[in-house]
Parts: structure tokens; C-alpha cells; sequence
């Protein structure tokens, strides 16, 4: 049952009401022009709404016929659980950072529009029930459930991620440097002054930190902010998806295991630590479940979605070079099962809005960087170990996630149905291609990771086939389904064991990024014209505050290395004459360890041409970082004089 009209009526009024209040707040409260600006346009965009509806004009009939269909209770229910759980979670975040923080700051900020979000949610919610209820249909736990499953996965997620916000993995910096240096004019490239490289793999994550950068604000804060929101967004079509999947039995029970699906997520410490590390994970992982999502609905209702899922393929594309295969594969599922009048319009629609507009960025960048790939490509791909390279990545991703779902995953597989292929097309294609290449910088399975929300789906399938299975098999009069319940939810904290080290161990990484952000800012004060030169590993962190031209000695930003045009020495000593060389050496800040051979080669290479060990830093708790250089130079001075070095030996 949808909502009654007089329902409807109450529904605009209320949230005209909540705009108005926010409003009021905010300059009351005397919070930023942004907050009052924002909370202005809001009320604003409610005015010709209200008007419409009280009016009783064309369109206000319109939207009050579209909000009686039975199917606006269900997914406003499946929204309104979003937005109201998303909501408590960044209120949630003002009380777990410290006052003057950057995000608990922006939080207040914005505290006037997402208390408003909360509170239209929070009744768009209990309408939805109420619908729902009217129904005729009892269950009402089920519904109560949802909720309670979806605020408690979405306090989890935000819960973590503040305990681990200092975690920013060093390769994100790679790309917030192409984005720093673009913003600043000189195009996307990590050297300005020297030919153009391509060491980024995700052209769309860099072209959105750039808006940091044009706006003077964190990017390392804004990643994250955006990350976890496109991590709530991720749990929204998860539920959306899980929801139209899912049709063939009752609408209660398809509300809550469609909460289901995103609450496993949610409750996977894997995934607050991705939605904050500052890379292109989350903005991937919710382009292939919108384009899943696009597709699925598209053939199960004939939706024009599935014309408009070749433009999700091409933006899939430019976030990771593997997501132009998901693409391809959910377009050949799309063209595969649909009417043949429908084919020749996906055919077109492909072309205009996929294969011209990819082609037309594939030869802008070869143009522009004279290579048919990135350089990580030739890296981590053409230049690993072995054939299977990625296994035991594979293998121990499976071995983490499997154990306490296994049994609902194999009750969806064992009902697989021609709906669920573009569901599982995205997570077997990542499972099977990151079998091969090495997983550099490959922290917590971050390459694999996208398809879990599949996974997940697949098991909310297989909940729900066992819950109505056991409901008409139990005859009882005794409350079971809280049991089953309580066993999903016991389910859901599977993977929580060891939450403590990894807290741990994310903040001590997160505390030697800040090391390597307070070197890099003291290279920048020394000299930020990009006129000295470092080598260094770690090519993200230090590099991007430092504004020094670098030599990648990974090669992932130096085709000199990555293709050894150059022997490595030769580049270092006299070709681009490095001021610097920054070195991991392992646990002992004063010797280098026999793992880090190459630092040890280079080390003595650095000796006989004449640099010495200027001091250490450490970075996590079992490695420390070298810094060598000429000694007696103005430069040596400045880095002794300005920074208190540990471990000398």
C-alpha cells in the first residue's frame, strides 16, 4: 500500500517545516556562510514544492499519484533507512573528534542540512511503516529489524572510521600530487618541467581531488569525507539492488534482507578502511553497483536504466583501467538478455555514449603520455612474479570473508537465476583477473575488494530463500524469527575479531604518513619551486608536500626505472642529480636490514659518491626511514637545525 494522499500532503509540509528550522538554526547559531547559504537553498527548493502540492496543480497531482504507488512505501522505506542511518553517522562523527578538528568543524558546518536529512528521513520512514503495515501483512519485526540492522551497521562503519581517520594510504598521495599539479596549471603530471608520466590508474579519482585543491581545502580530509559517503551510497544501491532481486517473495521480508546485504558490509573492518584510506576503492566499488544496478533493473522491468548503463561503464573505465572488462561484460549481459528491439538501441547507445567517448580519452592520453598504459600496468602486471602472481591475495580475501556466510552464499548459488549474472559478473572477473598480477600495494585486499558488495547480495539471496523455507516449514506459535535474527546478526559480526590490532596497526601507519607529511613540509619550506631533486620510494606523502621533483625508485612515476632505459645509478647520481635520497631500512633505525637489499646497494653507492646518513625518522613501529645526502651543504644544515632526527648512528 502507498501513501494517502492527505499523508502526502503532511509529508511536504513537515519537511518545508524542518527546512525552515535548519534554516533558523544556522543563523542563529551563527554557523559558516556556507552552512547558512546551503540551509537557504534548501528551504528555497521546498517553497514551489509545497506550492505545487497545496495547489493541487499538474504536477503536484502527479507527484501525490506517484507517492500512493504501493511501490513508493517500499522504496522510500529502503531510502528513508539510507539517509536516516547516513544522517546519525555524521552527527555521530561531531562527538568522536577532537574540538578544532577539520571534520568535526565541517560536521558542525553542516550540521543544519543533514539534521534536517535525519529528521525528513526519520519521518518518511515511520510513513513508509505505517503504508507497509497497512498492507494487511503482519511481520512488523521485520521492519523494525531493517532499521535496527542499518543504524547499527552505518554507527559501525562511522564509529572505525574515525578511530583509524589518520590512515591515508601513501599511494593516494601519488594521485593527490597529478591533481595538485593539474589545479595548478601544470597539467596532469608528477614532475612539472619533465616529460609527462602517467602514474595514476584511476583518472576520475584525480580529476575529483582536484576540487580541494581549486577550494583550499584538505584533500587528504576531503578523500574521505567523500569516501565514506560513497560508502553509505554503496549501502543504498546494495539494498536497492537486493530489494528488485528479490521480488518473488513477501515485501517485508525482501525490506530487511535488503538491509541485510548492506549491514554486511557495513560490519567488514576492510570496508571502513577503505572508504577513508584516500584511493579510488569506494568511488569504484559504487560505479559497477550503480551500472549492476542499471542493467538488473533494466531487464527485469524493460527500464530505459539499461539504455543510459553504457555512460556507467564509461565513467567505470576512467576510475580503474580493469573496470572497462566489468563494463564490457555487463553490457554483453544486458544485450544478451533483453528483447532484440532493445539490443539495437543498447548497440547505439554503447557507441555514442561508451566506445567514442573512451577512444576519444584513450588517444588524448597516449598523445599525452606516449604509452598504451600506465606505468603501474607494466609494474605490477607485465613485471610479477610468476603467473599467479595475485593467488594468495586471492586465496586469503576468501579464507577472511567465507567462513560465517558460506552457508548463505551457497543457498543463493543453488537458486541462481538469469537475474543474478550481472551481479556476479563483476565479483568472478575480479577474483579470477587478480589472480595474476601482484598485488603491490594491495593493503587489505584493496584491488578485490569491490566485489564483496556482490558477495554480499548473493548472501541476503540466500538468507531470505532459508527465512521463508524454515517460515513455511515451522509450524509454531513461538516467536522464531527473532532467533534467526539474532543468528543473521551474530553472522554479520563474524569478521571482528582482532579489531583491536587492526586499529593499531592503521594508526601506526597513519602516524608514519604523518612523519613523512612533516618531512615533506619541511623540504617544501626549505625550497618549493620544484628545482631540487629526491629519490625515494614511498612516492605519495613526502613528494606531495615537498613540491621537489622526484625519481620514483619503484618506477611507478619514473619511466627511466620502470624501464630501465636508465641504469638506476646514473639516474640518481648524474642525470637528475638527486639532493636527496630517502630510504626504508627496516625495524633497526641504525643499520639496514638484509631485507632491504636494494636500500643497502644504494646505500653504498650513495657513500662512494660522496653522501652520508643524515639522520632517520621512524615510519609505523617495525621500519625507519633514512634520509642521505651531501653533508657540510646548506641543505644538511637546514634539515639538523629543523628537525629533530632519531637514530643516529
Amino acid at each position: 500500500m502507498g501513501f494517502a494522499e492527505g499523508k502526502n500532503r503532511n509529508f511536504f509540509l513537515f519537511s518545508t517545516l524542518a527546512s525552515a528550522i535548519s534554516l533558523v538554526v544556522s543563523i542563529v547559531t551563527n554557523l559558516s556562510n556556507t552552512s547558512i547559504l546551503g540551509t537557504t537553498l534548501l528551504f528555497l527548493f521546498h517553497l514551489p514544492l509545497l506550492w505545487m502540492v497545496q495547489k493541487g496543480t499538474r504536477s503536484g497531482k502527479r507527484m501525490l499519484a506517484w507517492m500512493e504507488n504501493p511501490r513508493f512505501s517500499q522504496i522510500g522505506f529502503l531510502f528513508g533507512i539510507s539517509f536516516f542511518s547516513s544522517g546519525l553517522g555524521f552527527l555521530y562523527w561531531i562527538f568522536l573528534f577532537e574540538p578544532g578538528s577539520l571534520v568535526r568543524e565541517a560536521i558542525i558546518g553542516l550540521s543544519p542540512v543533514i539534521g534536517w536529512g535525519v529528521v525528513a528521513a526519520a519521518y518518511l520512514l515511520a510513513a513508509s511503516g505505517a503504508a507497509l503495515n497497512a498492507g494487511g501483512e503482519k511481520r512488523d519485526g521485520l521492519l523494525v529489524g531493517a532499521v535496527l540492522f542499518s543504524v547499527t551497521g552505518h554507527l559501525f562503519l562511522f564509529w572505525l572510521s574515525a578511530q583509524i581517520f589518520s590512515f591515508t594510504i601513501d599511494d593516494a598521495y601519488i594521485t593527490f600530487r597529478y591533481s595538485k599539479n593539474l589545479a595548478a596549471g601544470f597539467g596532469p603530471t608528477y614532475n612539472p618541467g619533465l616529460p609527462p608520466v602517467e602514474g595514476y590508474t584511476t583518472f576520475l579519482w584525480m580529476l575529483l581531488m582536484t576540487l580541494p585543491h581549486f577550494v583550499g581545502v584538505n584533500v587528504a580530509t576531503f578523500s574521505k569525507i567523500a569516501g565514506v559517503l560513497l560508502t553509505c551510497g554503496t549501502f543504498a544501491l546494495l539494498s536497492l539492488l537486493t530489494f528488485s532481486m528479490t521480488r518473488v517473495f513477501p515485501v517485508k521480508a525482501r525490506l530487511f534482507f535488503a538491509v541485510f546485504a548492506a549491514f554486511l558490509l557495513a560490519m567488514l573492518p576492510i570496508t571502513s578502511i577503505h572508504a577513508i584510506a584516500g584511493m579510488e576503492t569506494t568511488l569504484f566499488m559504487f560505479l559497477i553497483g550503480l551500472m549492476v544496478y542499471m542493467v538488473t533493473v533494466g531487464l527485469l522491468d524493460g527500464s530505459r536504466l539499461l539504455l543510459w548503463s553504457p555512460l556507467a561503464g564509461l565513467v567505470i573505465g576512467l576510475t580503474r583501467p580493469e573496470g572497462n572488462a566489468i563494463s564490457l561484460l555487463l553490457l554483453a549481459c544486458g544485450w544478451f538478455f533483453s528483447t532484440p528491439a532493445l539490443r539495437k538501441r543498447l548497440t547505439w547507445a554503447s557507441l555514442g555514449l561508451y566506445i567514442l567517448p573512451g577512444a576519444a580519452y584513450f588517444l588524448w592520453r597516449y598523445q599525452y603520455y606516449e604509452l598504451m598504459f600506465p606505468l603501474p600496468f607494466y609494474m605490477k602486471v607485465l613485471h610479477g612474479t610468476g603467473l599467479f602472481g595475485g593467488a594468495n591475495e586471492v586465496g586469503t580475501y576468501l579464507l577472511y570473508l567465507l567462513p560465517s556466510i558460506s552457508v548463505l552464499l551457497l543457498a543463493a548459488i543453488l537458486r541462481l537465476r538469469k537475474e543474478f549474472l550481472a551481479v556476479l559478473a563483476p565479483a568472478v572477473f575480479l577474483l579470477i583477473f587478480y589472480l595474476f598480477p601482484v598485488h603491490a600495494m594491495g593493503f587489505n585486499w584493496r584491488f578485490i575488494y569491490p566485489a564483496t558488495p556482490f558477495i554480499s547480495i548473493l548472501v541476503a539471496v540466500g538468507g531470505i530463500t532459508i527465512f521463508e523455507l524454515m517460515r513455511g516449514q515451522i509450524q509454531s506459535t513461538k516467536p522464531w524469527e527473532p532467533v534467526l535474527l539474532a543468528g543473521l546478526f551474530i553472522i554479520g559480526l563474524g569478521n571482528l575479531s582482532g579489531l583491536e590490532d587492526m586499529i593499531r596497526n592503521q594508526s601506526f601507519y597513519g602516524a608514519g604518513i604523518n612523519n613523512y607529511k612533516t618531512f615533506g613540509t619541511l623540504l617544501s619550506e626549505y625550497n618549493n619551486r620544484h628545482e631540487l631533486t629526491v629519490a625515494i620510494g614511498d612516492a605519495g606523502t613526502m613528494p606531495y608536500y615537498s613540491d621537489w621533483q622526484v625519481i620514483d625508485l619503484f618506477g611507478l612515476n619514473s619511466t627511466e626505472v620502470a624501464f630501465g632505459t636508465v641504469p638506476i645509478y646514473t639516474l640518481i647520481f648524474e642525470e637528475q642529480s638527486a639532493d636527496l635520497i630517502v630510504l626504508s631500512v627496516g625495524a633497526n633505525p641504525n643499520r639496514i636490514s638484509d631485507e632491504h637489499a636494494g636500500a643497502k646497494r644504494l646505500y653504498n653507492e650513495a657513500l662512494q659518491r660522496g653522501m652520508v646518513h643524515l639522520g632517520a625518522f621512524p615510519f609505523g613501529r617495525v621500519n625507519f626511514i633514512w634520509v642521505v645526502g651531501y653533508p657540510e651543504t646548506e641543505l644538511a644544515n637546514y634539515l639538523q637545525e629543523n628537525m629533530q632526527f632519531r637514530g643516529q648512528p
